[in-house]
């Protein structure tokens, strides 16, 4: 905590010094300061002048300096004046008055106007909550098909027509799942984090003279627009991108922020950008026990994908920490 001397300039002259103990950074440095002496009271500095002389400061800690100004007496001593306009509940409802970068106190903002802000904030809320609830009812069946238990956020993103979305789905909050003219297709029991995008097309990059922009796919450009599939029991973390002709496999796990390009196995966990497989979930025999608790014997894996799985880092039976090993 420093302890600075600060002057308050009154035209130009230096009316008075006072100390201030709540300087806490170099930023207080240059401060015209307060003026809280005996000789300048509140009849010679008016409210509006205060203001403006806590406007024109910019400086976030101005409040606080004026709360904490202990005043230089002619004796040489220090000591709160009890006559300060800025002191007292007085002078606590005067520095809640002045503008403030939602810096609050213990004293401010008042009961009256907490219970304003609570009554106005609880309106928008209410207002909200009945706009989303009537856009949601109101784009529920443009979805191309979806299941039982479908939750969705009205203000997310979506190609409603090419999107296709199980039983059990929760697609999180504000995505961005767009294919013109692909599919998306997503399985059963799969959740999704904040602000996921997921994109079922591309633009084309390779033709020479013309902008980006103004380049248009023709309909035989079916390797530019190759669509998503998600499979299902998959869990797609915060702000994860899965890019066009990406499948990802049954109880796959999508890390936050991953920028998914290549097909994802079956319970692997992957994450980066590019995405890579990490490991799987578990292990194979682990996967098939909880695939035979959980799908009928024609939905399970085939001998096949699980032959692929045993290729991938976690496929091997982890050791047992309980189980204590002879030398």
């Amino acid at each position: 905590m420093r302890r600075d001397r600060c002057q308050w300039f009154d035209g130009g002259n230096v009316a008075d010094r006072v100390d201030v103990t709540s300087c806490r950074d170099d930023r207080s440095r240059g401060l015209a300061a307060v003026k809280v002496g005996a000789d300048v009271r509140s009849r010679a500095l008016s409210r509006r002048k205060r203001w403006a002389f806590v406007h024109k400061t910019d400086y976030p800690h101005v409040r606080s300096l004026l709360s904490a100004a202990v005043v230089t007496k002619p004796d040489g001593g220090a000591g709160v004046d009890a006559s300060d306009p800025w002191s007292g509940p007085a002078g606590r409802h005067r520095r809640g008055a002045v503008p403030s970068l939602m810096r609050v106190s213990s004293q401010h903002p008042g009961r009256v106007v907490t219970a304003i802000a609570r009554l106005l904030d609880l309106i928008w809320v209410n207002g909200t909550r009945a706009r989303r609830a009537v856009r949601g009812v109101a784009s529920a069946r443009r979805f191309a098909a979806h299941g039982d238990n479908f939750a969705f956020d009205p203000d997310g993103v979506y190609t409603y027509e090419t999107i296709e979305v199980g039983c059990n789905v929760d697609l999180g909050h504000r995505p961005v799942i767009m294919a013109a003219r692909s599919r998306i297709r997503i399985g059963d029991n799969v959740m999704f984090g904040p602000e996921v995008t997921i994109r079922g097309g591309n633009h084309r990059i390779d033709r020479l003279g013309v902008p980006m922009i103004s380049v248009e796919k023709c309909p035989t450009d079916r390797a530019l627009d190759r669509g998503v599939t998600i499979g299902d029991d998959v869990w797609v973390g915060t702000r994860a991108v899965i890019l066009h002709g990406v499948t990802i496999g049954r109880g796959a796990v999508i890390g936050a922020g991953a920028v998914v390009t290549r097909p994802v196995p079956p319970y692997a966990i992957a994450a980066g950008n590019p995405a890579r497989v990490i490991r799987l979930r578990w292990p194979v025999e682990a996967i098939v026990s909880h695939e035979e608790q959980l799908y009928p014997p024609e939905r399970r894996l085939t001998p096949a994908e699980l032959a692929v799985l045993s290729d991938l880092p976690g496929s091997a039976a982890r050791p047992d920490p309980s189980v204590a090993t002879v030398p």
